[in-house]
């Protein structure tokens, strides 16, 4: 499996939001934090950016949001494990 990353103004580009936005959505839970990809380059996973955008267009609630961006969150830190 391939995956891809995006950084910051693509992600902001696509869910047609500003800087502070994202990182509200973020330290509320319905958005998932950038990954860490070197000592000063972060990225957003596109497939977890897919489904977030998704689910919003979808009418997905607050806690479902929570529930996606967290099972995201643990992907990522299983992943890392390996």
């Amino acid at each position: 499996m391939t995956l891809s990353f995006s950084r910051k103004p693509a992600v902001l580009k696509r869910r047609g939001d500003s800087n502070s936005n994202l990182y509200r959505a973020i330290a509320a839970g319905l958005w998932t934090p950038p990954v860490n990809l070197g000592s000063r380059y972060c990225a957003w996973p596109d497939h977890e950016t897919d489904a977030l955008i998704a689910a919003q267009i979808a009418g997905a609630t607050h806690e479902e949001l929570r529930a996606l961006a967290r099972a995201d969150v643990a992907e990522e830190a299983a992943y890392a494990a390996l």
